[in-house]
């Protein structure tokens, strides 16, 4: 992963080394992705959510929070290679741009790249499946931020998970790679283009871990050790450059939510008891 260690392991920071007894955890005891994703994206490690079902989250999440602040009105967008997306934010009552899994792109004057990638998608032969190719995820957001300068951009990915379900290690590793070049080329983007340029900071992380032994490492769940084992990278001006992190700490994916809100300014508190959010001394910490 070039970009990873050539460039943000140098301009940002990479958390969740346990070797160091650096960690980062989910803090939802299932481990597994609707459970995952909705603790990330609400704050909450919701117990009710127990199996990857097609079912309405009625938990708020940040980016409809963020897109009903006057600042960021229609601004706010998320595109994703999994389907049950749909379900996790809850597009049956938000407001946000979502795009997942292959559902056609719909909006006001389509590029000729939106075009093209919708004709691809409605003959793509894997389109009846819940995880979209992340190539099309990627592009459909790419050519979204250029044409349309959202201020706030979810994107996630699904094929190394697909992989790793299947066995695939040498897929699973393919697909970690191309991650690494979309990050590349996002990084690239934002640092070239004016809206964006000395303004944009990156989050990454991942909904779960994996099994954390040889015979395991494709699976993931309560009963799985290692499923709770994730990680952390930022870059970016909201944040110092601090490598790899060394020191003895423990970050939760229920703590993002309420970081993010920090940094653009706003208090996002869902109506559950949560950790409580990272402080930027926290985040930054060598």
């Amino acid at each position: 992963m070039p970009f990873v260690w050539k460039t943000l392991a140098k301009k940002g920071s990479l958390y969740g080394n346990r070797n160091y007894n650096n960690k980062v955890s989910v803090a939802n005891p299932y481990r597994f992705s609707y459970a995952g994703y909705n603790e990330i994206l609400t704050g909450y490690a919701d117990p009710a959510l127990i199996t990857n079902s097609k079912k309405w989250n009625s938990n708020e999440n940040l980016l409809e929070f963020l897109n009903r602040q006057s600042g960021y009105k229609n601004k706010v967008a998320a595109f994703a290679s999994w389907n049950l997306f749909e379900y996790i934010l809850n597009k049956a009552q938000g407001s946000i741009y979502l795009n997942s899994g292959y559902q056609t792109i719909i909006h006001d004057s389509l590029s000729d790249t939106e075009i093209l990638t919708n004709a691809v998608q409605t003959n793509a032969v894997n389109n009846v499946k819940s995880t979209r190719n992340d190539m099309l995820t990627f592009v459909t957001a790419k050519e979204y931020i250029q044409n349309m300068h959202p201020k706030v951009v979810y994107l996630s990915f699904g094929e190394t998970d697909e992989y790793a379900h299947g066995g695939n290690y040498d897929g699973y590793l393919q697909a970690a790679h191309l991650f690494d070049e979309y990050l590349a080329q996002l990084w690239y983007l934002v640092n070239k283009d004016p809206f964006y340029k000395n303004n944009t900071s990156f989050i990454i992380t991942t909904d779960h871990g994996r099994g954390q032994r040889p015979g395991s490492w494709a699976r993931h769940g309560l009963f799985t050790p290692g499923s709770s084992n994730t990680w952390l990278m930022t870059i970016g001006p909201a944040f110092e450059s601090n490598g790899e992190l060394k020191n003895k700490q423990e970050i939760f994916n229920n703590q993002l939510a309420q970081t993010i809100a920090g940094i653009l300014g706003y208090q996002f508190d869902p109506p559950h008891p949560v950790n409580d959010p990272l402080s930027i001394s926290t985040i930054n910490k060598r």
